[in-house]
């Protein structure tokens, strides 16, 4: 793995009721705003050729997943 790939967490950092509180707290809403934020302010942007887009895919994927727990 080079320092430019992106792996999905395989363990558990924090329990499942630590998790559920952090995603319902206004922190996560703050820090998703900003997401969404940056995701829309380069809409229509082109992708440096360094990266591929199935590295911008997985990133994505991980990020959906996330907000299902």
């Amino acid at each position: 793995m080079t320092a430019d790939e992106f792996v999905v967490p395989t363990k558990q950092i924090v329990s499942p009721s630590d998790l559920h509180a952090f995603i319902h707290s206004d922190t996560y809403t703050l820090i998703d705003s900003f997401i969404e934020d940056l995701s829309t302010s380069v809409v229509d942007t082109e992708i440096s050729p360094d990266i591929k887009t199935s590295q911008v895919r997985s990133l994505l994927y991980a990020r959906i997943n996330f907000e299902e727990c």
